[in-house]
C-alpha cells in the first residue's frame, strides 16, 4: 500500500472511530470503543499508536482492569514480553479470581523469563483442571528448587498421571522418593526410568544404586553397578559412588568365602543325619497351617488358660536384618535351635528359593523350608512377605519366639498390611501372657479399626481377659456393623445380647 493510500485509510479509520465514539452515550461505552480501536490498530501492526491511545486511557481510568489487560496484549503482540508481563500481572491482581487473566499473566512471565512459580501455584490451587502434564511438571521443578520435597513430589505425580512414559519425570519422582525415605516407591520409579537408552537412565541408575546400598541389598547393588559400567563407562569413577565399588568387591569376596564354609558344613551335617537316621519332625502339617493363616478371627484363650512366658526362659531371638557374615556367625553360635546358617544361593534367585521352601513345607521338612527362607532373605532382607512366611514356618515348627520376631519384622517392613499384623497376633497369642496380648490387640485395632478380624478378636479379649463387658459389647456391635455378612456374625450377635 502506498504511503498516500495508508494515510487516507488511517484518516477514514479515525473519522469512523470519532463518529462511533460520538454515538456512545456513556463514559464506559466510550472507553470500550477506544480500547477496541487500539486493539484493531495493534492487529494492523500500529503498536505505537495503539499504546499511545491506551496510555491516554490510563490517565482517565487509573488502574482500570480492561485498559491494563489491553496494554499487555499489545505489548505481547509486539514481542515485548517484559512490558507485557508487567501489565498482564497488574491486570490479574485486579481480578485474582479470574482464571483466564491468571493464565495470561503466567504465560507472559514465562515468555519474559521472569519468576512465575507464584502464579503457577495459584493456578494449581484455583483451577487444577486446566493444569496439563507439562504445567504440573514445571510446578514440581519450581517446588523442588525451593526444597519443598513432598509438594514437589505431589506435583510430579500429577504430571505422571498423563505422562507416564517420561524417563526424566520418572527419574525425578524416584529421586524425591529417596529423599522422603520411601525406598520401595523410589525403586519402582527409578527402574522405570533406567530401563531405556534415555540420558536420564544414568541418573536413575545412580538412584537405584543408592537405594540398593541403603537397603543393604548387596547382590542388586552389584548388578546395578555392572549395568552402570556397561551403559555409562567411567561414570561411577567420576561420581560420589566410587567408594561403593570397593565395598561391593569386599562383600563379594566374603560371600564366596562363606559359601565355601557353608557348603563344607552342609556336607558334614548331611553325613551326621545319615548316620543317626535324622531327627523326628513332630509338627502340624502344612494344610493345617494354611487354615490357621486364613482364620476369620483369632481365637483368644481364656485368661487362666494363657501360658505365662518369662523372658528368662525364652529361646534366642532373631537378629535384626544383618549382613550375611554377621547372620551366619550368630546362627552358628546359637546352634540348630535357632535360625540355621542361611544358605548362599549360587545361581538361585529369590523366587526359586521360595518355590523350594514351599515344596519343603509340603514335604513337612520345615527345617529345610526355614533355611530356604533365610537364603532368600540373605539376597534381599526388605521383602515383608518372606519374613512373614519364615514366621509361619517357625510357628509350625514350634519355635515361637523366632516366629514372633520374624512376624514383627514383616509388620515393620509393611505396617499397612493387615494380613501380616494378623499373623503376628496369632503368634503373640501363644508367646505372650493375657495382658500383653490384649495390649497388642488394642494397638492393632488402633491401626486397623475397620478390620473385622481384629475387631472381633478384641471384643473376645475384652470379654474373656479384661472383663470389660461394655467395651466388648460395643466391639461386637461394631464388628456386626462393618462385616454384616461375616460367617461369625451370629456369634457376635449372641455375645452382644448376652452382655
Amino acid at each position: 500500500m502506498s504511503k498516500a493510500n495508508f494515510n487516507r485509510a488511517l484518516f477514514v479509520f479515525f473519522f469512523l472511530t470519532f463518529f462511533l465514539m460520538a454515538a456512545c452515550s456513556t463514559p464506559e461505552e466510550k472507553k470500550s470503543a477506544r480500547i477496541a480501536k487500539a486493539l484493531e490498530l495493534s492487529d494492523a501492526g500500529a503498536y505505537a499508536t495503539a499504546i499511545e491511545i491506551l496510555e491516554t486511557l490510563t490517565v482517565e481510568y487509573p488502574n482500570d482492569l480492561d485498559v491494563l489487560s489491553s496494554i499487555g496484549k499489545v505489548y505481547t503482540a509486539e514481542g515485548d514480553h517484559t512490558m507485557a508481563s508487567f501489565f498482564l500481572e497488574q491486570a490479574y491482581l485486579k481480578a485474582p479470581e479470574d482464571t483466564e487473566r491468571l493464565f495470561e499473566a503466567y504465560r507472559s512471565l514465562r515468555a519474559a523469563e521472569q519468576p512465575a512459580g507464584h502464579l503457577l501455584e495459584k493456578l494449581a490451587e484455583q483451577a487444577p483442571d486446566v493444569m496439563d502434564a507439562q504445567l504440573w511438571a514445571r510446578l514440581g521443578q519450581d517446588r523442588e528448587a525451593a526444597n519443598q520435597i513432598q509438594p514437589a513430589l505431589n506435583a510430579y505425580l500429577k504430571s505422571a498421571e498423563s505422562s507416564s512414559d517420561s524417563a526424566e519425570l520418572a527419574a525425578a519422582i524416584g529421586q524425591l522418593y529417596i529423599k522422603i525415605g520411601n525406598l520401595a516407591q523410589a525403586e519402582a520409579w527409578l527402574e522405570r526410568a533406567a530401563d531405556n537408552d534415555d540420558p536420564n537412565a544414568m541418573t536413575a541408575l545412580f538412584g537405584l544404586l543408592e537405594v540398593k546400598l541403603r537397603q543393604k541389598d548387596w547382590p542388586s547393588a552389584e548388578a546395578t553397578l555392572e549395568q552402570l559400567d556397561t551403559q555409562f563407562p567411567g561414570a561411577v569413577e567420576a561420581s560420589q559412588w566410587k567408594p561403593a565399588r570397593q565395598e561391593l568387591i569386599r562383600w563379594r569376596k566374603a560371600q564366596d568365602a562363606m559359601q565355601a564354609r557353608l557348603a563344607k558344613a552342609e556336607t558334614a551335617e548331611d553325613a551326621e543325619d545319615s548316620t543317626n537316621g535324622g531327627k523326628a519332625q513332630i509338627i502340624t502339617d502344612l494344610e493345617a497351617a494354611e487354615a490357621m493363616a486364613h482364620l476369620p478371627a483369632i481365637e483368644t484363650a481364656e485368661p487362666n488358660a494363657v501360658e505365662e512366658t518369662s523372658q528368662a526362659a525364652a529361646a534366642p531371638v532373631l537378629p535384626a536384618p544383618l549382613e550375611l557374615a554377621a547372620t551366619a556367625e550368630l546362627s552358628s553360635a546359637l546352634g540348630d535351635g535357632f535360625v540355621q546358617d542361611p544358605l548362599t544361593t549360587g545361581s538361585q534367585n529369590i523366587e526359586e528359593l521360595l518355590t523350594d521352601a514351599a515344596l519343603a513345607e509340603r514335604d513337612r521338612d520345615f527345617k529345610l523350608a526355614i533355611r530356604k527362607y533365610w537364603a532368600a532373605i540373605s539376597i534381599s532382607n526388605q521383602r515383608a512377605e518372606v519374613w512373614n512366611l519364615l514366621s509361619r514356618a517357625y510357628l509350625i515348627n514350634g519355635q515361637i519366639n523366632n516366629a514372633e520376631t520374624s512376624a514383627l519384622e514383616a509388620v515393620r517392613l509393611a505396617p499397612g498390611e493387615v494380613a501380616y499384623t494378623l499373623d503376628y497376633l496369632r503368634v503373640a497369642q501363644r508367646s505372650k501372657n493375657a495382658d500383653a496380648f490384649l495390649t497388642d490387640l488394642e494397638t492393632a485395632y488402633d491401626r486397623f479399626p475397620s478390620s473385622p478380624e481384629i475387631t472381633l478378636s478384641l471384643a473376645r479379649a475384652h470379654e474373656r481377659i479384661s472383663g470389660e463387658t461394655a467395651i466388648a459389647r460395643s466391639l461386637y456391635l461394631r464388628f456386626i456393623d462393618i462385616a454384616p455378612n461375616h460367617p461369625l456374625v451370629p456369634e457376635a450377635e449372641a455375645a452382644a445380647s448376652r452382655l
